[in-house]
């Protein structure tokens, strides 16, 4: 299958010297080019606009320069900015626009640095608002080792139609009033492909990395974390989110201290979750609220404060498969997986530790496979399958760490169970009847329906054994009618 290609920044030739070395002294500053010649004006913004070309490279020394209107890099292809690490880029009062504005651009790289997006005396005004970094309709665009810091909306953004394979690297996003970074436009199907790898993000509002339309957007090895922020659209403070886009890879993260960890809106499809792993999470460590996903490979712990949903992985959406997850859960009325409203999901082969159930099919989680998985704890059931969820297979887990609970539990009649360890499905005896009710236990792991138990007699006589009040879980209620010996079985039959 075609896999995307990222960060395929197709770079000039590297030359020593840059077409214009910027600096300031003073209040002035400089921009001087490769024969020495030098440019200056009091203003930042307004000098290197003025310096775009195709073809062009600049050094941005150490020092202290305000930004008072978008640095602008308009329709210039093999753009190269490289800022000293120890220049820091700042936006001036009520600018209201991004700080660098890479509009409709080939091949171009911005590395280094610092842009501090003095968010405290912006607002959400402007054609493009308050962001801190914009590839706007770019292709093959680069952003890496930079910290962007306390800009007023996104840190870090790729917008537009066409946008395809631009992105962040090795850089921090922080203190943002709503995403940190965000990969995509919600109006803009063909964006694609564009990526953020092995940042840090943390901090704000709303979302530590965004995937919003588009498709086929890479977010691998970052670190995100303490989303804490109150300026944002609606204070989400997840660590992850992949809405109105799909085939999306979100792998090899770290997330710690937010809301939610990872979250899939409806209509994001296609998308593949793995090998992430989360921690100290609020409400739930995964929600899919969409079709079609893979959640693999994920290791998800305490996933349980400050709510009382605690739920490590959600499934509302249809035909996602949660498999191979390893979720640890300390606090009471935690649960591992948990399918609702949502069909054909499969959960297969997880290790679950919680202190509530381990695996349900909730409300319509109609044709749910619940197969391989090992649950643990001390919780009320290992696996619980409701009434309303129909069709549900439980096939070949193991249930037997539950030590005060049952192992699975159904109220739907036609849930199959089949070859669980810690679940007894079948069972048999023998009695001899007295001529009263005899009660019976029968030791399986759920109540039997009047089908369910079977009687017979022995070859020794006649007791004619008969059914004298229903089945419950605990016990079968005989009455044979002779005292002679007979056979009893339960066996769960669906």
């Amino acid at each position: 299958m075609a896999q995307a290609i990222y960060m395929n920044v197709q770079q000039k030739p590297y030359k020593l010297t840059p077409t214009y070395t910027v600096y300031k002294s003073g209040s002035t500053y400089y921009a001087m080019d490769e024969d020495g010649t030098v440019t200056t004006n009091a203003n930042f913004s307004t000098l290197i606009n003025g310096l775009f070309a195709d073809n062009t490279s600049f050094y941005v020394k150490r020092g202290s320069y305000t930004v008072t209107s978008s640095v602008y890099i308009n329709a210039f292809d093999n753009v190269n900015i490289v800022l000293d690490n120890a220049a820091v880029l700042t936006l001036g009062n009520a600018v209201n626009t991004p700080m660098i504005f890479f509009n409709a651009c080939d091949n171009c790289t911005i590395s280094g640095g610092k842009l501090s997006g003095n968010k405290a005396n912006q607002t959400l005004l402007g054609a493009y608002g308050a962001q801190g970094l914009l590839f706007y309709q770019c292709t093959n665009c680069d952003a890496s080792n930079m910290w962007i810091d306390d800009v007023r909306v996104f840190g870090f953004i790729t917008w537009g139609t066409g946008t395809i394979n631009c992105g962040i690297r090795n850089s921090k996003s922080t203190n943002c009033g709503w995403n940190a970074i965000q990969l995509g436009d919600p109006a803009a199907a063909t964006e694609t492909a564009c990526y953020a790898l092995n940042n840090e993000a943390s901090n704000c509002s709303d979302v530590g990395i965004a995937c919003i339309g588009g498709k086929g957007h890479m977010v691998r090895g970052n670190y995100v974390h303490d989303m804490d922020g109150n300026t944002g659209f609606s204070d989400a403070k997840w660590g992850i989110a992949v809405e109105l886009t799909g085939h999306c890879t979100i792998t090899e993260n770290m997330i710690y201290n937010c809301e939610q960890g990872i979250e899939t809106t409806s209509g994001a499809d296609f998308n593949t979750i793995s090998n992430n792993y989360i921690d100290y999470v609020k409400v739930v460590g995964i929600v899919v609220n969409s079709d079609d996903n893979v959640i693999m490979g994920n290791r998800i712990t305490r996933w349980d404060y400050e709510n009382t949903v605690k739920i490590a992985i959600d499934l509302h959406g249809n035909n996602n498969l949660a498999m191979g997850n390893t979720l640890v859960g300390t606090v009471t009325n935690t649960k591992g997986i948990r399918a609702y409203d949502g069909v054909y999901n499969k959960i297969i082969g997880n290790d679950v530790q919680c202190q509530f159930n381990g695996i349900e099919a909730e409300q319509n989680a109609d044709g749910t496979i619940i197969q391989g998985n090992s649950v643990i704890g001390t919780g009320t059931f290992g696996i619980k399958v409701v009434a309303t969820a129909d069709n549900v297979l439980v096939l070949g887990n193991n249930t037997m760490g539950i030590s005060a609970g049952a192992g699975i539990t159904t109220a739907a009649s036609n849930t199959v169970i089949k070859d669980n360890k810690g679940y007894t499905s079948e069972n048999s005896g023998s009695s001899t009847g007295n001529g009263s009710q005899q009660t019976i236990a029968h030791g399986c792991g759920f109540t039997p329906t009047y089908d369910q138990v079977f009687l017979s007699e022995r070859s020794t006589g006649l007791a004619i054994p008969y059914q004298s009040a229903a089945p419950d879980a605990t016990n079968i209620y005989v009455t044979a009618v002779n005292a002679k010996t007979y056979n009893w079985r339960v066996s769960y039959s669906a």
